[in-house]
């Protein structure tokens, strides 16, 4: 229970980039340069020897000193009397996840901080015409708040009459692949609409 790596697998070497006679017999904390707060840690070998198992998300580094994201589950390993006598722990590199959804929310962000500093309506749609997101001076011109109007129908906040054209002038703008600008008018005011379409990784819309 000193937590001293007795065993080190091929995926384990690839993953730190360090071969199992670098490791073996050295703490599994040196090792990896876990980044674990030690009384989290204390915390955590408590909860690990009562429960037998735990699921964590743990961070440490490779080789080079770069950080790696893992999924970590940590058995206890018993004698035949039930005594502790060690772990095995099975890590699952999650980094790419990590980071990608960490790009995902700046973007996000990003996204948030341009609509909201943006005195025109900006309205984010799918290709059903669900409503994803809008800012405050959009969903204000209909009385509501963005959180009131997220995952509602476009159309149902639009006069029948003008449905129909801006379903063929979004039908129009998919088909191109290209931006689009359009006028119509509602109650006497005549509005002039942009559409862009939003392209994925794939460049699809």
């Amino acid at each position: 229970l000193q937590l001293r790596v007795t065993s080190w697998n091929h995926a384990a070497e690839k993953m730190y980039g360090l071969k199992e006679k670098e490791v073996f017999g050295k703490s599994i904390i040196e090792v990896t340069g876990s980044k674990f707060d030690p009384e989290e840690r204390v915390r955590m070998m408590h909860e690990l020897l009562e429960k037998g198992s735990i699921s964590v998300e743990i961070k440490h580094a490779d080789k080079s000193g770069e950080s790696v994201i893992f999924d970590s589950a940590t058995k206890v390993l018993r004698d035949a009397h039930g005594k502790a006598i060690g772990f095995i722990a099975v890590n699952r590199d999650i980094t790419h996840r990590r980071n990608s959804e960490k790009l995902i929310r700046e973007s996000n962000e990003r996204t948030n901080s341009i609509m909201k500093a943006v005195s025109e309506s900006i309205w984010l749609m799918d290709l059903e015409g669900t409503i994803l997101g809008a800012n405050e001076t959009a969903a204000k011109r209909l009385g509501k708040t963005p959180d009131e109007i997220i995952g509602k129908k476009w159309y149902d906040y639009v006069p029948s009459q003008l449905i129909e054209y801006r379903k063929l002038k979004i039908d129009e703008m998919v088909r191109s692949g290209k931006y689009l600008q359009f006028e119509d008018e509602r109650n006497g005011i005549n509005f002039l609409h942009t559409y862009y379409p939003v392209h994925d990784a794939e460049d699809k819309i």
